[in-house]
């Protein structure tokens, strides 16, 4: 926008998918304050809505927004991979039909993990093509696809799909805490709030997240919230099982072991 003395630039990366573009994307925005309020209810009436709230958020001065969209393409490509080794689990682990995981994403939709993800990928099981279901869900997300390394299983899995339920989750705490670790902590609760719609990483979980970080004190870290604290506690020993099951016989899944053993 042009002021008097000059220009001010603010910087905004928004969704690249289309449908999401028609129905309105998420903004987060950076640059200079004055400049964003200027512009914001442009953005509020074109911005996707949850819960009847404008997905609008504000990151800071200078190239914030652009840094937040970092952020999020980060977290929607870790969202992809959860998802590509949640299949592999299933299928090649425990022997189960594609379309048996696309009932059991489903079903995740329903609870802690409802999502633009799972049920993206509960679409894409239930109607199959000729391409690998990663480069399929990542297309219709609207993500870049991830290369996959070719591995052979050798033998089964001892776990449940429940067991693998919380390692997912649990893997993906850890990953937003990480994440989020890189946006300015005055406004994580905001952004968080704003992606819940009109960008690939949507879904419930973001609700958690923003709650956590409205608490007070505001949580150095997403993992020492109260909520996801008892969660990691909780789910933990599934999230090393489902690792240890996994290296035993042979399958990647980058998503879920380099953090278990950490933890």
């Amino acid at each position: 926008m042009i002021v008097e003395g000059g220009a001010h630039v603010l910087s905004c990366g928004v969704t690249r998918d289309a449908a999401m573009l028609r129905e309105g994307p998420a903004y987060v925005v950076g640059g200079n304050h004055a400049a964003y309020l200027r512009v914001r209810p442009i953005l509020r009436a074109t911005a996707a809505r949850e819960q009847n709230v404008p997905c609008v958020a504000y990151a800071g001065t200078g190239v914030a927004g652009h840094s937040a969209q970092h952020v999020h393409d980060d977290l929607a490509a870790a969202d992809l991979q959860l998802a590509v080794d949640a299949y592999e689990l299933i299928v090649t682990g425990l022997g189960r039909k594609p379309e048996a995981a696309g009932e059991i994403f489903a079903d995740w939709d329903t609870g802690e993990l409802r999502s633009r993800l799972m049920e993206t990928a509960a679409r894409v099981l239930g109607r199959p093509d000729d391409r690998p279901f990663a480069d399929h869900l990542a297309a219709e997300l609207g993500v870049p696809a991830i290369p996959q390394a070719a591995t052979e299983a050798t033998g089964e899995l001892d776990v449940t799909v429940p067991e693998i339920f919380e390692a997912l989750y649990s893997a993906r705490i850890d990953a937003y805490s990480r994440a989020f670790e890189r946006l300015p902590v005055e406004h994580r609760a905001s952004i968080a709030s704003a992606w819940r719609a009109g960008s690939a990483i949507g879904g419930r979980f973001l609700n958690y997240v923003r709650e956590a970080f409205e608490a007070e004190p505001v949580p150095a870290r997403l993992e020492d919230d109260l909520y996801f604290a008892g969660v990691l506690r909780h789910y933990r020993p599934a999230w090393r099982r489902v690792t240890a099951e996994a290296a035993r016989i042979g399958l990647a899944v980058p998503s879920l072991r380099a953090p278990a053993s950490a933890a």
